[in-house]
């Protein structure tokens, strides 16, 4: 689903939509160029991003679209980070 910028109400999730904007470019180009080690890298900038979401943020709102958006927004990193890596099994020994 779209992140709808009208929905973002806290400076937290527009930090990280603002941050997943402009990496957008830069993970395009780097997986074009099957450059994971850049790919990476560029992630690694949602670090910050990410845990100030989590700290300041109640994912589970009960406005449902505001709920369903910073879900869009999770949905967004996710999909970035499965592009290279199944984060499921990080867990795994």
């Amino acid at each position: 689903a779209p992140i709808d910028r009208l929905l973002l109400e806290t400076p937290a999730e527009i930090n990280l939509a603002d941050s997943l904007d402009a990496l957008r470019e830069t993970t395009n180009h780097s997986i074009d160029a099957t450059d994971y080690t850049a790919f990476l890298t560029a992630l690694s900038k949602l670090h910050d991003p990410i845990n100030q979401f989590f700290d300041d943020v109640m994912v589970m709102c009960d406005d449902e679209r505001v709920r369903e958006n910073r879900i869009a927004i999770l949905s967004h990193i996710h999909g970035l980070f499965s592009v290279v890596a199944d984060i499921a099994r990080l867990n795994e020994r």
